[in-house]
């Protein structure tokens, strides 16, 4: 699952059905891409205006749906005549209220209501080919923080592993695509302490939440060995104190995100990385449902440009 050998994913969006490849809408990248936050609406916008009948299906799993554009699109596509299905949670209430306006338009919409947890996945596919996933909801104000997506232009793979992952939104997410896993619930943090663990150079980690003990255990000891450990926490996210006084001590260099609000969830080392849903916290990665990628490697340069940039920004904590 080294990122630039075994890049391509799974989602937990389903039973798309695969198309012949052709040239992209105008604006969409022909390669697997990294998308800040304040491109994520808009890129998304494309893919949903370009998906055309008769073949087009559209499938999203969205924690927090509320943006009002791209609700509009999504109905937008299903009056052409594309298949749209859309999974969000049942406890949001901007995603609920959306849930209704395109259950009326005719879109097949279900309500994830998980016990103990939440169905915290923000992931598009179009057309069985083209997949955005990562940290970013389609929320009012989503674009306005320090967060980001993955992009993968044609994996039509992925697309038809999936139909019972989306059948039914209470479970895990399983599916798997051209030999790489979707990256969920104690997955994700086995992977991210195989990274971490392995990396020389350095390491850095965007976190909005930073709670879980085997995430800050294995930034520590790679600080200790001598790793250069870069640390941008969200000053007001719970247990941030804590972390940043534990991975301090341990020669971590932490700092206080300043800027647009800290969103992602975003590992990066030399030999690959992690983009996803999860937050670094013990729910994130034992009883949501989440959905996390290993960054391939045509992606991490522009990755790590934009995640150097944001640690830049931040205050010493």
């Amino acid at each position: 699952m080294i990122a630039g050998r075994r890049w391509a994913l799974a989602t937990a969006l389903a039973g798309l059905g695969v198309v012949a490849a052709g040239a992209p809408p105008p604006g969409v990248p022909t390669r697997p891409a990294w998308i800040p936050a304040a491109g994520v609406a808009r890129l998304a916008a494309r893919l949903l205006d370009a998906a055309r009948p008769p073949r087009c299906r559209i499938q999203l799993e969205m924690y927090e749906l509320g943006s009002v554009g791209l609700v509009g699109d999504l109905l937008a596509a299903r009056r052409r005549g594309c298949a749209v299905q859309v999974t969000v949670d049942g406890t949001e209430g901007q995603s609920v209220m959306s849930a209704s306006r395109l259950r009326r338009g005719g879109v097949d919409v279900r309500l994830a209501r998980l016990v103990g947890a939440i169905d915290h996945v923000k992931a598009l596919v179009v057309d069985g080919r083209a997949a955005l996933l990562g940290g970013v909801n389609w929320g009012t104000e989503s674009g306005d923080t320090t967060d980001a997506d993955l992009y993968l232009p044609d994996d039509p793979i992925l697309a038809g592993r999936l139909a019972a992952d989306f059948a039914d939104p209470g479970a895990r997410v399983t599916a798997a695509a051209q030999g790489a896993e979707a990256l969920t619930g104690p997955a994700i943090e086995a992977a991210f302490t195989r990274l971490v663990r392995r990396a020389r150079g350095t390491v850095l980690l965007l976190a909005n939440y930073c709670t879980a003990y085997a995430v800050q255990d294995a930034l520590a000891a790679a600080a200790v060995r001598g790793v250069r450990v870069e640390v941008l926490l969200n000053r007001s996210a719970y247990g941030a104190g804590g972390a940043a006084r534990w991975l301090s001590a341990h020669r971590a260099r932490v700092r206080w995100a300043t800027g647009p609000y800290l969103h992602a969830k975003v590992l990066l080392t030399a030999g690959g990385g992690l983009v996803g849903s999860a937050n670094w916290s013990y729910s994130g990665m034992a009883f949501n449902r989440e959905l996390d990628a290993e960054i391939p490697g045509p992606v991490l340069a522009g990755a790590w440009a934009w995640g150097s940039a944001a640690w830049a920004r931040g205050i010493p904590a």
